[in-house]
């Protein structure tokens, strides 16, 4: 049993469990291959190749770099830079929070007139962000002044002029330095591509420096 082959299987194990939420059965259906595959690449002991690595890495939008060579749920942990909030909570109305899209831009936040102290309260909406960010998480969030303080790699609130507001990483591009590139954590690339804003339409741009989980985990 290779090394490579044993990380494929954690990897593929968390991408089920962890990113998908399903079953065997069901994440064999979704790659189009038999669940005894799925059985025995989990438990390392073959690994896909040919159609079906090929079924894999086009169902999940991943690079076979990332699927064979990289602990995906070490990096999800590791790459993180919004931390469980650990202090008291604020006195705060969470019953009537702004809404924060972690998918496709939900529309324009109202001024920001409900505030934490120095802190911003936004409720994240949808998946893109999973699995390090789940959907009804609270961002406590902090305004910059200045875009080109943005840390690349790092999670953003960003607000443009034309599509409202989305949770991101975000990065420079390469190319293109009056471009950022909005890039979100869920390894389905297929359902949440990455794409480019201009820095000229963004209108405004948060830190998330912590997170409120509202309730208890299932």
């Amino acid at each position: 049993m290779s090394k490579t082959s044993t990380q494929f299987g954690r990897n593929l194990k968390y991408l089920r469990k962890q990113v998908y939420h399903c079953t065997q059965k069901d994440f064999a259906e979704f790659l189009n291959v038999s669940r005894a595959n799925v059985g025995s690449w989990e438990e390392g002991r073959c690994e896909p190749t040919g159609p079906k690595l090929q079924n894999i890495l086009e169902a999940t939008g991943m690079s076979r770099t990332q699927l064979f060579d990289i602990d995906l749920q070490q990096q999800s942990h590791s790459s993180s830079n919004v931390r469980p909030y650990q202090g008291d909570l604020p006195m705060y109305d969470y019953s009537d929070l702004m809404k924060i899209s972690a998918g496709s831009p939900i529309g324009f936040f109202p001024s920001v007139d409900r505030q934490t102290g120095e802190f911003t309260a936004l409720q994240v909406e949808g998946e893109s962000m999973m699995p390090a960010i789940q959907p009804g998480a609270v961002l406590l969030c902090k305004p910059m002044q200045d875009i080109e303080e943005i840390k690349a790699g790092e999670r953003y609130v960003v607000e443009t002029n034309h599509d409202g507001g989305v949770l991101k990483r975000v990065y420079v591009h390469e190319e293109d330095d009056t471009l950022l590139i909005l890039s979100s954590d869920n390894p389905d690339k297929l359902l949440f591509p990455d794409y480019t804003v201009e820095k000229a339409n963004i209108n405004r741009l948060w830190k998330p420096v912590q997170y409120i989980l509202l309730g208890l985990p299932s």
